[in-house]
């Protein structure tokens, strides 16, 4: 860990306090004095009693680090990049273990890569790039995927339109209640009807019913209605993909990627069990409609707001 936000750092992706600094040396150093332990074959309870001697030294530390990890979502994101290449490379390997020709098993070598784009909705990194291109040869397939690549690529260059909707999560930290934090989140638009949608940037049905977004936000412009989006454990960089994709931004929307333990609480007090989940608000704050219509069903959609708007 202490490599990885030196590199970051180095990169520009983060600037370190000394604080954080000297944070990611102590628990790196506590880290490898408990390998030295476990390589020594140290007993359990010799493990546990320098554990035990340095738990008030190295608690803090543990918390600086938990802050930093919250604050800017790298160490999130380049894991779950890793995660993304290890599955690539099972996949590959998976299919070059099995017994056919070349182009059939060109055209599954494709299927994958273009499935992660699809799935991240963003660009994959060049390594994954140049071990697609020696994978596949076929200029139709590469093209399959590379004109996917440039797609994301792109809408990752592209600028956000209204990006005071995106929210940032600063002012919330430390509120660990999920009802709490609901309460913080809906605070400033009290008088105002809001429609509540729960997604996720990995959620198949969740993007499907993106594309209706600005339909709905047209039927209701001009009113006291406001499109509160609130995401579930994805990366920044594939949550702003998305925004910018589907044009998800506007006066009239406000969006959260709430750090994991804050949205999962917010959820359990909603009683979220399936994604996407809309929910309507009235003017009070209070949860009128649990089962939203979609924004598929405009018709539905349209009364059950206009019915609490004419309260």
């Amino acid at each position: 860990m202490e490599r990885l936000y030196f590199a970051f750092e180095a990169e520009g992706k983060v600037r370190l306090s000394e604080e954080e600094k000297n944070a990611l040396r102590s628990f790196s150093k506590y880290q490898e004095e408990i390998e030295k332990l476990q390589i020594a074959k140290a007993d359990s309870a010799t493990i546990k009693a320098y554990t035990k001697e340095q738990e008030t030294v190295i608690k803090p530390q543990i918390e600086i680090i938990e802050q930093l990890i919250a604050r800017d979502g790298l160490l999130n994101e380049y894991m779950t990049g890793q995660m993304y290449v290890n599955a690539i490379n099972n996949s590959m390997a998976i299919i070059d273990s099995l017994q056919m020709d070349k182009d059939l098993r060109e055209i599954l070598k494709t299927k994958c890569y273009y499935e992660m784009l699809q799935y991240t909705h963003k660009e994959l990194p060049d390594s994954l790039i140049s071990k697609f291109k020696k994978e596949v040869t076929n200029p139709s397939l590469q093209s399959y995927v590379l004109v996917q690549q440039q797609k994301y690529d792109k809408v990752s260059h592209k600028t956000i339109e209204h990006p005071e909707s995106l929210m940032p999560n600063a002012p919330l930290e430390g509120i660990t209640d999920g009802e709490q934090l609901f309460r913080k989140i809906i605070e400033p638009y009290k008088g105002k009807v809001i429609y509540l949608d729960i997604w996720g940037t990995w959620c198949g049905p969740c993007k499907d019913m993106m594309q209706y977004a600005g339909n709905i936000k047209n039927l209701f412009a001009g009113k006291e209605v406001v499109f509160l989006y609130l995401c579930n454990h994805s990366t920044d960089k594939s949550w702003k993909n998305i925004i910018k994709e589907y044009g998800l931004t506007s006066k009239s929307s406000v969006h959260y990627n709430l750090p994991d333990k804050q949205q999962s609480a917010i959820e359990k007090y909603l009683g979220v069990h399936s994604f996407p989940t809309y929910m309507l608000i009235d003017k009070e704050g209070n949860i009128v409609n649990r089962k939203a219509p979609r924004p598929t069903m405009e018709n539905q959609l349209l009364n059950a707001v206009y019915k609490e708007l004419e309260k």
